[in-house]
């Protein structure tokens, strides 16, 4: 018992000796580190230094009126190879030959515009010549892509054995293209050689006027080195920006580009804007401005209808209004035009009509656009007092301020003139300046009873699923002449159009009543008048419960007048707007070939789907003679000829369609622009050559 008591001592004894050495150790090496360490540890201790990195939030999307996507941050990706992994090289490289053909092959199918050859010699090169980084492809590639790319062998097998490496970036995206861009706007964009061009602040239209609610809020990151590499830990999260709901109607301004763009290729004029607004709202829905470049193409350039210009005869609307109003003239007065010249006092400034009218009355005035006859109007009937003749367009509301949300938009500029000359001549649109949209605004008071609204880009702007502001219609003025006065010129305004005399006749339509009226106004730019105009219309549909107000400008024409241009310009934008609005009925929209949908040629069976789907009557989609079709202004099908050693005939195509055609006679293909293919560089029915490349300007 003594001896078992005894070993319990010594091992009590041995493990109390073994902690007091373990723990001299220990205070020792704490010792050590604290002054013969201490700057190295002091040099690995910064090394673990928390950085603090900003975090950037998500920039707001912009919306149509029915919710559709119109520009959006989206994730692209610069996409890299490692392609000498010590998995690809291993046993003689026997893996990385054992896929390049595969790898080759299936990534010209997810990105196209390099042939797999290229692909192929590209990658080889590189793991030949060991470059561990090497860039796959020049520009970023979508979320897409990139899934498909993931997927393919060997980068499915992850990093390290694959070598697929990327840098995620955002762009802002427009999804409908050229589709009202200008007044969108645009972002501010870095440039380098690694990430390609990354977003920034909002540059131009609602992107810079609502860049301070779009941008949001950055948040905070805590940034630590950890086992070679670095840990993010959030400690505040961003606030992602808010989401732009406008007024703009995708349908609508498809068909506002379209007719514009007919006319300004047709009149090969410098540019061209047309706007689209509801009467009772003011909501803006549609709005185009095209410029022509220099190779002869059209492109959503400046914001021409917030821009200020002298009007021309559509401002003749109001200086009579003003006369009428104040009980200067009736419509049935008589007004001796003479033979188309009359010289007020200054013969170096005479007034001209494009024809003699004799003698004709107040209303004819304005149906016939006599400048004359307004000149005289206003000059005998302001003569005691020009600044009432100003006065008078001032109360009615003219130079009422709009709060469109387009950066840099100007105001009407009208000031009382010096003279009684300057007078007459503003009679009928000169020494006066008003932006488009202001003009659209008062024409729309006359379609809406005599109130004035104004026109607005947004209805609302929410955070997330929260409403943060809401825009309702705004009164700018309750009545802008008396009741008899509009019922005067709404009489005249109709019978611009569908008088025999009518300056816009070209505006008649058998589907919806349009009136308006035009206005041509010679251009002045650098201190002088040009040899070459302006050209104007401004009208509302349907005339007995106007719905919408429409206005079309365009500069410098080489072919055609305010009434052939303009005039049929928004005579096919409000056809085609009472076809989708449902106000006309569908039976007589389908019997009219100009308002049947535009249908892009393609492959038969899709095409022979969507119309069925949508109900539109076609002839000879049922003949199967041929995989490929185009469908006439007639709605027939017409088969389009297709034979693999010669390039096919892709105008009217998509951009899908197109490529797919053209590749299959092993030519490449390169695009430009959106929409349907409008030329091709080379010819259709030449022989294909194989490695060669066909240009598509698509629009």
């Amino acid at each position: 018992m003594q001896d078992k008591k005894k070993n319990i001592i010594l091992r009590y004894l041995g493990i109390c000796v073994f902690a007091l050495v373990l723990f001299g150790i220990i205070i020792a090496r704490i010792i050590q580190i604290q002054t013969k360490e201490y700057d190295r540890w002091m040099v690995e201790a910064s090394k673990q230094k928390k950085t603090d990195v900003e975090v950037p939030p998500n920039r707001g999307n912009i919306y149509a009126c029915d919710g559709r996507l119109m520009a959006s941050s989206l994730p692209t990706y610069i996409i890299y190879m490692d392609p000498c992994t010590d998995w690809l090289m291993k046993d003689s490289s026997k893996n990385f030959y054992r896929y390049i053909d595969t790898l080759a092959l299936e990534m010209h199918d997810i990105m196209p515009d390099n042939s797999a050859e290229y692909y192929k010699n590209l990658i080889t090169n590189a793991h030949t010549n060991g470059i561990r980084t090497l860039r796959l492809h020049k520009a970023p590639i979508t979320f897409k892509q990139m899934e498909k790319l993931r997927e393919i062998r060997p980068f499915r097998f992850g990093r390290n054995k694959g070598g697929l490496t990327w840098t995620e970036q955002k762009k802002r995206k427009q999804p409908f293209g050229s589709l009202a861009r200008r007044t969108l706007g645009s972002t501010y964009a870095t440039t380098n050689e690694k990430e390609g061009t990354i977003e920034g602040n909002g540059s131009s239209g609602l992107e810079l006027y609502y860049n301070n609610l779009l941008k949001g809020e950055p948040g905070r990151s805590i940034r630590q080195r950890v086992a070679s590499k670095d840990e993010y830990e959030i400690v505040q999260p961003p606030v992602n920006g808010c989401d732009i709901y406008t007024t703009l109607d995708i349908d609508l301004l498809d068909i506002t580009e379209y007719a514009l763009h007919k006319q300004l290729n047709y009149s090969q004029a410098d540019w061209g804007c047309a706007v689209l607004m509801e009467t009772a709202t003011g909501n803006i829905r549609a709005i185009t401005n095209l410029k022509r470049a220099s190779d002869g193409t059209y492109y959503e350039g400046e914001n021409y209808a917030a821009q200020a210009f002298e009007p021309g005869s559509t401002f003749k609307t109001l200086s009579l209004m003003a006369a009428l109003d104040d009980n200067i003239v009736d419509l049935g007065d008589s007004i001796k035009t003479g033979n188309g010249t009359w010289v007020y006092q200054d013969p170096k400034q005479p007034i001209h009509d494009t024809h003699s009218w004799g003698t004709i009355s107040a209303k004819q005035a304005l149906t016939v656009s006599s400048n004359v006859a307004l000149a005289k109007i206003i000059t005998e009937g302001y003569k005691h007092d020009v600044k009432k003749y100003v006065n008078k367009l001032l109360s009615m509301g003219l130079t009422q301020p709009i709060e469109i949300a387009i950066p840099g938009a100007h105001e009407v500029s009208i000031n009382i003139p010096n003279d009684k000359e300057t007078m007459a001549h503003m009679a009928f649109g000169y020494s006066v300046e008003i932006p488009p949209i202001y003009m659209l605004a008062y024409y729309n008071a006359i379609a809406n009873g005599g109130q004035m609204v104004e026109p607005k880009l947004v209805e609302e702007i929410r955070q997330g699923n929260k409403t943060i502001k809401k825009y309702d219609t705004k009164i700018l003025e309750s009545q802008i002449c008396k009741k008899s006065t509009l019922s005067d010129i709404r009489e005249c305004l109709e019978s611009v159009v569908w008088d025999q005399n009518g300056t816009a006749r070209a505006a008649q339509s058998d589907t919806v009543k349009i009136a308006g009226k035009t206005g041509t106004a010679r251009v002045f730019k650098n201190g002088k008048y040009q040899a070459y105009h302006r050209i104007t219309f401004c009208g509302f549909f349907p005339y007995d419960n106007p719905q919408y107000t429409c206005i079309c400008v365009i500069e410098n024409p080489k072919h055609g007048g305010a009434g052939s241009l303009c005039g049929k310009i928004v005579k096919e934008i409000a056809e085609h707007t009472m076809a989708i609005k449902g106000i006309v009925p569908l039976d007589s929209i389908m019997a009219d070939p100009n308002l049947s949908p535009r249908i892009k040629a393609g492959n038969r069976k899709a095409t022979r789907k969507a119309t069925r789907k949508l109900s539109i009557s076609t002839t000879g989609l049922s003949n199967d003679s041929s995989d490929w079709v185009r469908i006439s202004s007639n709605m027939h099908a017409q088969n389009i000829e297709y034979n693999r050693y010669f390039v096919p005939n892709v105008i009217g195509m998509g951009a899908k369609d197109a490529i797919y055609l053209i590749e299959t006679t092993g030519m490449k293909v390169r695009i430009k622009g959106q929409g349907q293919v409008v030329k091709q560089s080379v010819q259709a029915g030449k022989p294909a050559q194989v490695g060669g490349t066909v240009y598509l300007e698509l629009r």
